[in-house]
């Protein structure tokens, strides 16, 4: 089609055309289009589809994780509750098992009380055990050791034999009964440490001492290895010294005639440190079964007793033993074959950094004091001599009054004080309390345990009296506990003396304790005091009498039936002569003086090492050598063993 113009510039409006036909090509034909679309809409159909099964199995897929998620969800919720309901019962629980626990507690508070005052009940049962123990073997060991004294004139060798063996075994009840309390004592806690500084070489010397004579007649061959330097070591003297006696005492039982038996250091046993000390006990008797020695120290264990090679016992010794080693930290074992006999090695610790501060002693110990302790029997007290030479008409005698609720103890102490004293009775601390008031004694034996005031309550009324608080209180009983002996002489008492008691010490301590007044009403009578009693004026006669004594009584030393009677013969005097001729001039009974002289003669030997201690008590007529050391013990204040000990020191 096209439009033009002439030379004139007018144009052809209508123009001119031609019709051109061109073919098409094949993406341009209609049947190409409607292919392509068929093609696009299967396309856009097979998409839709594709995309709606992917959306189908996403939303599948979606829904299993959401009905996984919600089957989770409704676990943990159930989970959740069944925590929650858990945890709401494990509260009930709880709340329960508080609220049973305080029960408990309150139940097992008032056990607690119950069981303290079953406890304190206990102890108090065994106080009054002692007292009903102690109290019959009082009457029965003093009357007894008189008997055997030749105070009531010689007996028959047969008599003495079945006396000294009823004596054996009353002392034999004794040590049972004082195992008893101290295990009572172990239990309910009441026995505390008092660890002092002690020589151990010098109490086991002391300790074997005591079993030497016996080894001798047993026929038992008793070695004693200790060093030859003292071994210091903190304990208790009294409870170690309970310890080896317990062991050798079980050791000579169970070893025949002609065994052994060995006490020895061995500070270089396996198995103990260097701060440690192991002593052994060994004997060679039938040995102990091996089935039974874990139970050895079980309390009230005792091998078959249908043995014939073991004697029955009381199966307390070694389990004491054992509680008792262990109370100063130590330990004890043993170790034994049949048919050759049983070892005890008790291993105790040098020095005191194992003690707590409560365990060392700040007061002297009752053994020490005990050691100490020494009286010389004034003039007419003390012996037999001179209740017999006593006409008891004088109206000027000294008084002392005994109370005690028990009549054989009473009629026990009046025979042993009269006719030197008069005595007179109370069978309670009341009924003591007004005869007091009425005679004014010169001083007073009471008992503890006494019905309506005991003696703790009478020794308080009697001090506390302006009237009576001079008299001198002497305390009787059984219960002797260190603490029990510190409240009574708290509570103004002059002497404590514990049953069963040595007749001679308590007649001691009454002469002591009345010559101490009488001394001080004279010191005050002249108007001044002084602080050492004035000496006995003596004659040259005297002196030539004396002199004369000490060399007769130095001739027969080594005879020990050397006795008053052929002391008066010697020197042509009556009995009851010569008793007051002493009495007079050194305030000393003749017996007081035979024993004081065999002593100093037995000082003098021991310091220059004339002998061993055995051999030196035989020398100056002792027949026990444990005799002879608690009699060197009262005159000298210290053992055998340690005074030859400081007297080696000294040079």
């Amino acid at each position: 089609e096209v439009i033009a113009s002439n030379n004139d510039g007018v144009w052809n409006e209508t123009g001119a055309s031609i019709a051109v036909t061109i073919a098409p090509r094949f993406v341009e034909t209609r049947w190409f289009v409607a292919l392509m679309a068929g093609l696009a809409l299967v396309l856009a159909g097979t998409v839709h589809l594709w995309r709606t099964s992917v959306h189908e199995a996403r939303e599948r897929k979606l829904q299993a994780v959401v009905a996984e998620r919600t089957h989770d969800l409704e676990q943990e919720k159930e989970a959740t509750e069944k925590e929650r309901l858990r945890a709401d019962e494990q509260r009930l629980a709880a709340e329960h098992l508080r609220e049973a626990a305080d029960q408990a507690r309150v139940i097992v508070e008032a056990q607690a009380e119950k069981l303290k005052a079953l406890n304190a009940a206990k102890s108090h049962f065994f106080a009054n055990v002692s007292h009903e123990f102690r109290t019959p073997l009082t009457l029965t060991i003093g009357p007894l050791e008189d008997l055997l004294k030749d105070e009531y004139g010689p007996l028959p060798d047969q008599v003495q034999d079945e006396l000294e063996l009823a004596l054996r075994n009353a002392r034999r009840l004794l040590h049972f009964v004082n195992q008893i309390l101290d295990i009572a004592k172990l239990e309910s806690g009441q026995m505390k440490l008092r660890a002092e500084r002690t020589d151990l070489k010098a109490l086991l010397d002391d300790v074997a001492l005591a079993f030497s004579s016996f080894a001798e007649r047993a026929r038992i061959d008793f070695q004693v290895e200790t060093p030859a330097e003292p071994l210091w070591i903190y304990c208790e003297a009294d409870l170690i010294e309970k310890v080896f006696t317990n062991l050798l005492s079980n050791a000579f039982k169970f070893t025949p005639e002609g065994g052994t038996v060995l006490l020895q250091f061995d500070e270089g046993d396996a198995g103990t440190a260097s701060n440690e000390i192991a002593v052994v006990v060994r004997d060679s008797g039938p040995g102990i079964p091996a089935a039974k020695l874990p139970h050895i120290f079980e309390r009230f264990f005792q091998v078959d007793e249908s043995s014939s090679s073991w004697q029955p016992g009381t199966g307390i010794g070694l389990s004491l033993a054992q509680e008792l080693v262990e109370l100063h930290g130590g330990r004890i074992s043993v170790s034994s074959e049949e048919g050759f006999g049983s070892s005890f090695v008790v291993t105790l610790k040098l020095g005191k950094s194992h003690l707590k501060p409560g365990d060392i002693a700040r007061i002297p110990s009752a053994r020490e004091a005990t050691s100490d302790f020494g009286i010389d029997l004034p003039a007419g007290v003390g012996s037999n001599e001179l209740l017999a030479s006593s006409d008891g008409e004088n109206e000027d005698v000294t008084t002392v009054l005994v109370v005690d609720d028990n009549a054989d103890i009473r009629e026990y102490i009046r025979k042993r004080l009269e006719p030197g004293y008069r005595v007179i009775e109370a069978a309670d601390g009341a009924e003591g309390l007004d005869a007091t008031r009425r005679y004014l004694p010169d001083l007073v034996i009471s008992d503890v345990m006494m019905p309506r005031m005991d003696g703790f309550a009478f020794c308080e009324a009697v001090k506390k009296d302006a009237d009576l608080d001079y008299i001198p209180v002497i305390l009787l009983t059984a219960k002797a506990t260190t603490r029990e002996t510190i409240d009574g002489l708290a509570l103004g008492a002059d002497d404590y003396v514990t049953k069963p008691f040595d007749v001679d010490e308590l007649r001691a301590r009454v002469a002591n304790l009345v010559a101490s007044r009488q001394h001080m009403r004279e010191r005050f009578s002249r108007g001044h005091m002084t602080v050492h009693a004035s000496e006995t004026a003596v004659t040259s006669d005297d002196e030539v009498f004396l002199e004369h004594l000490r060399e007769v009584v130095e001739a027969e030393m080594g005879d020990e039936e050397f006795k008053v009677d052929r002391l008066a013969g010697l020197v042509c005097m009556s009995r009851g002569h010569l008793h007051r001729r002493l009495r007079d001039l050194i305030s000393e009974t003749p017996t007081d003086l035979i024993r004081r002289i065999r002593l100093e003669r037995a000082m003098q030997l021991l310091a220059g090492g004339a002998g061993t201690v055995s051999e030196v008590a035989y020398g100056v007529g002792f027949k026990s050598v444990s005799h002879f050391s608690k009699c060197f013990r009262e005159q000298a204040g210290m053992t055998p063993t340690k005074f030859i000990t400081q007297s080696s020191l000294g040079n």
